[in-house]
């Protein structure tokens, strides 16, 4: 199952990409210990084997490195694999909803994003912070005309 937070931020692809060539190349190692391609040479063997290797961890940097949270870039991936223990963490990835590190909702609106930490709030046609101190602007300069 994609979480839906992977599902909104249109990243399934990555997910399924990723999760396709690591069995890819785990299937390939299994089929070259059970002689599925026929019998090779050492040197087949061996190519075979390093090529689907390095697939494998290729897959799995590139899911780290590329499925990230809109808001906030945080890696995702890595998150689930390192913050949560081993079961838990896949389990969490196939079905959180908001980023863990900024708490970013794809279904959010967009004057609602966080930013930096603090959530925008649209009021009327003025943008205020939640802590209702409201923005000023700088006042501009009157250029006179030529």
């Amino acid at each position: 199952m994609i979480s839906p937070f992977l599902h909104n931020t249109r990243q399934t692809w990555k997910v399924v990409f990723g999760w396709t060539v690591i069995a890819a190349g785990l299937g390939t190692i299994y089929g070259c210990l059970n002689d599925w391609f026929g019998k090779q040479t050492s040197e087949t063997f061996m190519f075979l084997v390093l090529a689907a290797n390095l697939a494998n961890v290729g897959a799995f940097v590139w899911m780290i490195r590329t499925i990230t949270c809109p808001g906030c870039r945080s890696p995702l991936f890595w998150y689930a694999l390192s913050s949560k223990e081993h079961p838990t963490g896949l389990h969490w990835f196939s079905s959180f909803q908001e980023c863990p590190s900024c708490r970013y909702q794809p279904n959010q609106r967009p004057d609602t994003m966080p930013v930096s930490g603090h959530e925008k709030q649209l009021v009327g046609n003025e943008e205020r912070p939640n802590n209702e101190m409201q923005r000023t602007r700088p006042a501009q300069a009157m250029k006179p005309r030529r």
